[in-house]
């Protein structure tokens, strides 16, 4: 049998109420990773830009020489989505977003490239996102173990837990009948700027080149 594992979220909401939500996540995260970005050290010597890895730019440049180019936010453009398609650990990385799922009316949601500790806020924020995670790999794990143990339960806790694990796997057979990957079960919601938003955020991250 395959590994099946879901981290995700129930959403005890309205369809409207979470398009505000990720509205406002979006708009958050934004802010956060161009104030991350300008934090960098994009002057430093040993970071030149190469024209191997990116394609589009005009040779291999200095960040400073790349901010001096009319068209440098979008040549900066082009460089964080080839980040993102290749999908390392770079600054630039900055793909983020979610999948939603629609089932026997009710709402689950998936998470991805949120930082941890910003994806902890948001859950702390806001209360309609609660824990719906499951994996076919372990017992139930839909509780605090630490908090507690199994063996000091009553049965009909027992019960309770297993069952609620059996429907979570009930779900999760309905949302994902087979291993397609989310963006094709589920609708996405992208928080990385697009069209002028994103013309803006390369702006503000080469005028912060010193």
């Amino acid at each position: 049998m395959s590994t099946k594992i879901y981290n995700a979220f129930k959403f005890n909401g309205s369809g409207e109420e979470l398009i505000s939500i990720f509205q406002e996540i979006k708009k958050e995260y934004i802010q956060l990773t161009k104030n991350m970005l300008m934090k960098c050290n994009f002057s430093s010597a040993d970071w030149i830009l190469k024209k191997s890895r990116y394609p589009s730019l005009p040779s291999d440049l200095t960040w400073k020489e790349l901010k001096e180019i009319s068209y440098s936010e979008y040549l900066l453009e082009d460089i964080i989505r080839k980040e993102e398609k290749i999908g390392e650990h770079h600054p630039f990385n900055i793909s983020a977003s979610s999948i939603v799922y629609f089932c026997e009316n009710n709402i689950y949601v998936q998470l991805f490239g949120l930082p941890r500790d910003y994806q902890k806020q948001v859950l702390n924020k806001y209360s309609q996102f609660t824990d719906y995670h499951y994996q076919n790999s372990t017992d139930q794990s839909n509780y605090d173990y630490d908090m507690e143990p199994w063996e000091s339960m009553t049965i009909e806790r027992q019960e309770e837990l297993e069952n609620e694990w059996s429907e979570r796997r009930r779900v999760w057979d309905i949302i994902m009948p087979g291993y397609s990957a989310p963006s094709e079960i589920g609708l996405t919601f992208d928080f990385v700027p697009i069209n002028y938003e994103m013309s803006v955020f390369c702006r503000d991250i080469l005028n912060s080149i010193k």
